[in-house]
């Protein structure tokens, strides 16, 4: 599996370059894909950038996963998101 995310950093410099990027993937509460996510690019201007991960596991594609997104913009903070019945899309 491959994950691709872009984070809107509102306002602009909210998420610094720095931060490191995780994700979740939570298949039926029992299997859980954990990953620190690769930057691909920031933006400098709006803020955010958009991130990647890859050789996640190789779930059949049309289920549905939680997803949770971790961003961690200094050594004390962390904000979550939590991303419900994500469809996994495609299987290599």
């Amino acid at each position: 599996m491959t994950a691709y995310i872009v984070l809107n950093g509102f306002p602009p410099g909210s998420v610094p370059e720095s931060a490191a990027v995780y994700l979740w993937a939570i298949r039926d509460s029992v299997a859980v894909w954990g990953v620190t996510m690769d930057v691909d690019g920031i933006d400098q201007i709006h803020g955010g950038g958009t991130y990647h991960a890859w050789q996640g596991p190789l779930w059949d594609p049309g289920i549905l996963v939680d997803v949770v997104i971790g961003v961690r913009t200094s050594p004390v903070k962390v904000s979550y998101v939590l991303l419900r019945n994500v469809l996994i899309e495609q299987s290599a």
